[in-house]
């Protein structure tokens, strides 16, 4: 049997009864220089690892149930917020379209000729109010803004100073500055159109609060170039 080699090249006799005779077979270089065990990093804490694990899930929780409790506390002023400028907006809306209505009407009470101001029963009056309430000189349909009438649109005829630019209210007397045209009257310099010193009635809808009312007081003056 053939003799077998060590790591330095040296004989070493063949093996005996599984045995080898000589403590060099396979002896590795010198060189050769392994890390010792205690150069290796150690295995992690179990129960420090563990302990961390639960500390992370409890400050996982703690910051879930934070959040949850501000988006509690953002919902009602997000709401209110959101129902606020929809109500902004809506008295905007509603003002603008009243205010168109009474420009309307007012024009048309002022281009129109033969009118009495003094007799609440004249037709044109008439005409008037159902022009700013519904649109049309027949007063059919749904009026521009809901809640709106006829007798809350008020005509008021005014006159102006002499020698001032001042406005009066011009009276239905028989005297020569008055409007009753029926009379000795004229007709007035200007025409004024609103409702009332209340004005409209805008109820403020909001949920689960009732805020009332807002008063608009919404009002239109034009110069009579009618006879």
């Amino acid at each position: 049997m053939p003799s077998a080699l060590s790591s330095d090249g040296a004989s070493t006799p063949p093996f005996q009864g599984g045995e080898y005779l000589s403590s060099n077979f396979l002896t590795l270089p010198s060189s050769l220089n392994f890390p010792s065990s205690s150069s290796f990093p150690s295995s992690p804490n179990l129960p420090n690892s563990l302990n961390s694990l639960i500390s992370l899930n409890h400050k996982f929780r703690s910051q879930r149930g934070q959040a949850v409790v501000e988006i509690a506390f953002q919902i009602p002023l997000m709401m209110a917020l959101l129902f606020g400028g929809v109500g902004i907006g809506r008295v905007f809306y509603t003002y603008h379209s009243l205010q168109k209505a009474l420009r309307g009407g007012a024009g048309l009470a002022a281009k129109s000729i033969n009118v009495n101001y003094c007799d609440t029963s004249d037709l044109t009056l008439a005409d008037v109010r159902n022009f700013v309430v519904y649109g049309n000189l027949q007063g059919v349909g749904n009026p521009v803004v809901p809640g709106l009438t006829t007798d809350m649109v008020q005509i008021l005829p005014e006159r102006g100073i002499p020698d001032s630019t001042g406005l009066t209210e011009c009276i239905c007397t028989t005297d020569a500055d008055s409007c009753d045209v029926a009379s000795t009257g004229r007709v007035p310099d200007f025409v004024v159109l609103n409702f009332g010193p209340d004005g409209f009635p805008l109820p403020v809808p909001f949920p689960f609060v009732n805020l009332g009312t807002v008063n608009l007081r919404v009002s239109v003056r034009m110069p009579v170039t009618g006879s």
